[in-house]
């Protein structure tokens, strides 16, 4: 699904007063200056900022609109799902928006923006993947941490949040549990009598944010080339970039001097067998951590992949499944788009 979009969409209308930010060099003199964003509320109290952009026309009305927020969050109240479809996203947001700061959208205006005929400066795509429960969201961000990484370098995390080229100015990828993220940033209370924090609580979010920079060496700036099939594409090509080291397996005299309980844990590991199934909870968590002192992650298989197609193999490792809508969010409306 599309999450946060920044663009500069074509959108007649009079000027935004909300102040300006001026820069004052060491002798008082101003070395720029750039209007104030302003901030629109939407459904659920969910914000989005925007300020009035472009070229003033000779009527005093300018010709673009800088948007930069989550248009899904805006709408529903929550992005705990949406769509890829740019185009309704962006149509549904522009009719709210012109509801909420009293301004006319001409069918002129729709027509614009239905065409995708303006500039990105950002766009996060991402997926959901249902987990058993929400340790093994934990538990597979904390093994790709140490397996993961990208030509651009190896991962970081903070709290439970693991990232791939954090700091990029182009493009990065970032692994959080949706479902502790609710806790951080928590649902408006409105939705929070809805199925909508169970259903997120082992939910896998894998996200990819394409900034500016990427966008331009692309040549995918334009609006209209973000087609519900070119974003999912797009972001499984990314998503692939991502390389998961290989498992690696212990010498012989390694083995023989571990203690039995973990020799016949990792022997066990090592044909495949599924463990979770076969040992106790309090026993695979505590041979679980004894065992990483080796370098051995038996919440993996013995031999992962070393490189994914797309996001769903590198999911599979705890037979993930993407995350769909469920039929009961469109009878409660917690769908927009």
């Amino acid at each position: 699904m599309i999450d946060w979009v920044g663009c500069d969409i074509p959108f007649l209308h009079y000027p935004l007063y909300s102040g300006q930010i001026i820069k004052i060099d060491a002798k008082g003199e101003v070395e720029w200056q750039a209007p104030a964003w302003t901030e629109a509320e939407g459904s659920h109290s969910s914000t989005i900022r925007v300020f009035s952009d472009g070229h003033m026309l000779s009527d005093g009305r300018m010709t673009h609109l800088r948007i930069s927020g989550n248009p899904i969050k805006f709408l529903q109240g929550h992005n705990i799902f949406g769509t890829d479809d740019l185009s309704i996203i962006m149509i549904q947001f522009m009719i709210k928006l012109s509801q909420i700061l009293n301004i006319k959208l001409e069918s002129n205006d729709l027509e614009l923006i239905r065409s995708g005929e303006y500039n990105l400066t950002r766009i996060d795509i991402n997926y959901g993947f249902t987990l058993p429960a929400r340790c093994d969201v934990l538990s597979w961000i904390r093994s790709a941490e140490h397996k993961g990484k990208t030509r651009s370098g190896k991962s970081s995390r903070k709290g439970d949040t693991l990232y791939f080229g954090q700091h990029s100015r182009r493009w990065s990828i970032k692994f959080y549990s949706k479902g502790g993220e609710l806790e951080v940033h928590k649902l408006p209370e409105t939705l929070l009598n809805t199925p909508l924090l169970k259903f997120a609580d082992n939910i896998l979010r894998a996200e990819i944010v394409f900034r500016s920079l990427e966008l331009k060496r692309r040549n995918i700036q334009r609006a209209k080339n973000f087609t519900p099939s070119f974003v999912n594409a797009l972001y499984q090509e990314y998503m692939s970039r991502l390389e998961m080291k290989s498992q690696h397996k212990l010498k012989d005299d390694i083995v023989a001097n571990l203690p039995r309980h973990l020799q016949a844990t990792y022997l066990l590991w090592q044909q495949g067998y599924d463990l979770k199934m076969t040992m106790k909870e309090t026993t695979y968590y505590a041979h679980c951590g004894k065992l990483k002192k080796y370098d051995i992650d038996i919440n993996l298989p013995p031999n992962d992949i070393t490189k994914m197609d797309n996001v769903v193999p590198l999911i599979r490792v705890l037979e993930a499944k993407p995350v769909g809508i469920p039929q009961w969010a469109y009878d409660l409306k917690l769908v927009v788009c």
